[in-house]
């Protein structure tokens, strides 16, 4: 489930525009490290 999510902020990323884009990332990092 954890690796379900990373993979559902990039599709979102795509979607969205260039700013959003490295908020998204950032939540990426945060979301992984939690996971971990």
């Amino acid at each position: 489930s954890a690796s379900d999510q990373p993979q559902q902020q990039q599709q979102q990323q795509q979607q969205q525009p260039q700013q959003q884009q490295q908020q998204q990332q950032q939540q990426q990092h945060q979301q992984q490290h939690t996971s971990s």
